[in-house]
């Protein structure tokens, strides 16, 4: 059954799975913002250190850019896990609806 912990979340959830999607993949690869606005620009693609710190800690950049990023750094599969259950945290301060739900069992 699928994980459905993240339903009804707000935008600013998502944005923040956004970001940290994309910043997990630059940090496997060990790739800074200057690294890859360089690869950026070799593929066309006016970007600079700058903006692209803007965009990324905005995390509502458009999924086109997501797939910019993504080819430049080589990426062939992304892991969409939700970032706050890979890093061990709950950033919205509510538990999540696993938690509700496994609650409720060990009562009955």
């Amino acid at each position: 059954m699928a994980d459905r912990s993240d339903e009804g979340q707000s935008a600013p959830y998502w944005a923040h799975e956004a970001k940290g999607i994309l910043r997990a993949e630059l940090d496997r690869r060990g790739v800074t913002y200057a690294r890859l606005a360089k690869l950026m620009q070799v593929q066309g693609f006016g970007e600079t250190t700058r903006s692209l710190a803007n965009k990324i800690s905005r995390g509502s950049f458009s999924f086109v850019f997501f797939l910019q990023v993504m080819r430049v750094l080589g990426v062939r599969t992304v892991s969409v896990e939700p970032t706050e259950k890979a890093a061990g945290v709950r950033y919205s301060g509510q538990p999540d609806v696993l938690d509700r739900a496994s609650a409720g069992s060990k009562k009955a």
